[in-house]
C-alpha cells in the first residue's frame, strides 16, 4: 500500500467517526434542551420547518408506493 494511503486512513475513520456520533447524539441534545426550555426558538423554528419537510416527502413516497401497488394489482 502506498504510504499516502496508510497515513490517510486515521483520518477518514475520524471523520466518520464524528459524522456517525454527531447524527445520533442529535437528536438526544435537542430533546434534552426542549425539556430544560434552552432550545432557541429560532433553532426550534429550523426544526419544525426540517421535521414538516421529512413528513411531507415520507408521505409523498408512500403515496407513491401505493399508487403503484394499484396498478400492479390491476
Amino acid at each position: 500500500m502506498s504510504n499516502l494511503l496508510v497515513k490517510s486512513i486515521p483520518v477518514v475513520t475520524a471523520v466518520v467517526g464524528i459524522a456517525t456520533g454527531y447524527a445520533f447524539f442529535q437528536p438526544m441534545i435537542i430533546e434534552q434542551l426542549r425539556k430544560d426550555g434552552a432550545l432557541k426558538p429560532q433553532i426550534e423554528q429550523e426544526i419544525q420547518r426540517y421535521e414538516s419537510a421529512a413528513i411531507n416527502n415520507l408521505d409523498a413516497n408512500n403515496n407513491n408506493n401505493n399508487n403503484n401497488e394499484v396498478s400492479k394489482e390491476q
